[in-house]
């Protein structure tokens, strides 16, 4: 959407705002640049928005012709659409570029974009495909990267400086070196939430993300899918002093070498409430740790990942694991450590037993509700990790090992299955919390109940009707309850009522 002016092309955009584009001197903060109604061009934009300004970009489709650079500005650029396209770029400079001159500074730039999507960028030696930032503070909400490519960060490439990302998608992305989608180097903090990572791929670590020498990082939500790398098939995390991985779903990312969902190398690494399956790797199909790693494992859930050495969990040399309250039931043998490294299994169900470090293990079939998912494909969202009643999962964690009061689902955590007998631990608490990412609502031995979503399981109140409400606004497995099936509707609404209105009788 860049416009031509003919012979005035070269004019200096500077003049045309002091031509009469704003009656005022722009305000930093205070200043709005509406492109193309105040600005045609988007890179003029760019060039004379003050420090603080925003840019609101209509929907339509902008061919950039070369980057878009800030230097030492703080910078949103904002949306409801518009789409990005640097097929047009030229040399492999990438889409966007964001530095500041000062690293020691207090208060470095901050540069946000909203409600974009940025597609066939490249980028080549120091510059993403997509988003280059340098000693900057980088806010991301709501974006997608489509079919970006570099030789670091196909997507998005940060030194320094911090990252956050929320609520973006990343599709067909790639490097040659770490970081199909996402690379971080020397960041403060790197915050990766709500986020889906889909066929992405780097040539080294990191198919969806990669991080090194960070103070920390988390993701917490989204889906990391189908994404390839040599170590680390979603995430590889290297020099990191801490790393949390909370409630998010990794399903069929594949390493050449060690960690088919994450590779941790000299990392400090919480991973709570994960869902993996269908993951594969030489070492650690789910998660692998190298060179001084370490890890706690905590109510994860898992299910058909697949390696040579530790099909769930691989503890590499001088590394140490501890899990407790997960289900580890991948394809071969879940866990495997080297010499040197240490691995403790507590409160868990284990595929094949566990004769190492730990106690209260079982090896018996944790009946998932429907594993492979209504497609029968491992790995993908519909997999359903829920515990059927029965199950050996049930009331036979440990209370003290779990954080927060809800699961994986929003659910209410530690709810007792009064046809189960306790065999966890219960920490000063009565009832026993379950194993796994999900905790069973309902009694073993009864008919099972749509409409029973929320303690006390022996009746039907406002507290059900919440629950339901919860799901569906977070369009949830758990409220698909009708036909068709894959897509929650007024279908799973009527289904709910039907049984609640009943009593599930």
């Amino acid at each position: 959407m860049s416009t031509m002016f003919g012979p005035f092309r070269l004019v200096s955009p500077v003049l045309a705002v002091v031509a009469g584009i704003f009656s005022a001197p722009l305000a930093g903060a205070e200043a709005i640049l509406r492109v193309p109604e105040d600005v045609a061009d988007l890179h003029d934009a760019v060039a004379v928005a003050p420090d603080g300004a925003t840019i609101e970009l209509a929907v339509g489709e902008y061919r950039l012709s070369r980057p878009l650079v800030v230097r030492n500005r703080s910078l949103n650029v904002v949306s409801e659409g518009a789409v990005l396209d640097g097929a047009d770029a030229g040399a492999q400079d990438g889409m966007f570029v964001a530095a500041c001159d000062d690293s020691a500074s207090d208060a470095l730039p901050s540069i946000n974009f909203s409600g974009l999507t940025l597609r066939h960028g490249t980028g080549a030696s120091s510059r993403s495909g997509g988003i280059t930032a340098t000693n900057v503070r980088l806010s991301l909400n709501g974006l997608r990267f489509e079919a970006c490519h570099a030789d670091e960060g196909g997507a998005v490439r940060t030194v320094g400086g911090s990252l956050s990302v929320s609520g973006c998608v990343f599709s067909r992305c790639s490097s040659d070196g770490d970081g199909g989608a996402v690379s971080a180097a020397r960041a403060t903090d790197v915050r990766i939430g709500g986020s889906t990572f889909v066929e992405n791929r780097a040539g080294r670590a990191g198919g969806a993300v990669s991080v090194a020498d960070a103070d920390r990082m988390s993701i917490s939500g989204g889906a990391m899918e189908l994404n390839e790398a040599e170590d680390g098939g979603a995430v590889a995390s290297l020099r990191c002093e801490a790393l949390t991985v909370r409630r998010t779903r990794f399903g069929r990312n594949a390493a050449e070498n060690g960690g088919g969902a994450v590779s941790a190398s000299d990392t400090a690494m919480e991973m709570t409430e994960a869902i993996l399956t269908g993951n594969r790797a030489k070492a650690g199909g789910g998660v692998a740790l190298t060179d001084g790693g370490a890890a706690s494992i905590v109510a994860c859930s898992t299910y058909g990942n697949d390696a040579g050495k530790g099909s769930d969990v691989f503890v590499g040399e001088a590394s140490i694991a501890d899990a407790t309250n997960c289900v580890l039931w991948p394809n071969g043998s879940p866990l495997a450590a080297a010499p040197s490294g240490v691995l403790r299994v507590s409160n868990s169900v284990v595929r094949g037993g566990w004769t190492g470090y730990g106690e209260h293990n079982v090896d018996d079939n944790p009946l998932y509700e429907r594993p492979a998912g209504r497609d029968g494909v491992i790995g993908t969202a519909d997999d359903d990790l829920r515990l059927r009643e029965a199950s050996p999962a049930i009331d036979a964690g440990d209370n003290t090992a779990n954080v927060g009061g809800s699961d994986r689902a929003g659910r209410e955590r530690v709810v007792d299955d009064r046809g189960v007998v306790d065999s966890g631990v219960g920490g000063g608490r009565v009832w026993m919390v379950d194993i796994g990412a999900y905790e069973r609502h309902g009694r073993s031995g009864m008919s099972p109940c749509l409409a029973n979503l929320a303690a006390p399981d022996d009746r039907f109140d406002h507290a059900d009707t919440l629950a339901f409400a919860r799901l569906v606004a977070a369009e949830a497995p758990e409220a698909d309850l009708a036909p068709p099936f894959g897509r929650v509707d007024i279908a799973d609404v009527t289904a709910f009522l039907s049984e609640f209105t009943r009593g599930c009788k």
